[in-house]
């Protein structure tokens, strides 16, 4: 009786480490999925941040030259003439 017990154990041991593999191997793959999910979103965002970032920059050296050229257009008006 007793090796038919150590059997029986042994077979619901090995049952129950299958079982705890295959769950800890699915929550392993979809807590990989998630993490490359987010991570693709989030490089996704930073480029767009980034685009705009660069845009925004552009526009104000744009703005920057435009007030130097009308500043500089005021000086002319200002000074008086030789």
């Amino acid at each position: 009786m007793d090796s038919s017990r150590s059997l029986d154990l042994d077979g619901v041991i090995a049952e129950v480490k299958a079982q705890y593999e295959e769950i800890a191997n699915r929550s392993r793959a979809e807590a990989e999925t998630m993490y490359k999910t987010k991570f693709e979103t989030l490089q996704a965002q930073a480029g767009k941040h980034w685009d705009e970032l660069r845009n925004t920059g552009n526009e104000i050296a744009e703005m920057n030259r435009a007030i130097q050229g009308a500043a500089g257009g005021d000086r002319q008006h200002r000074e008086p003439a030789c």
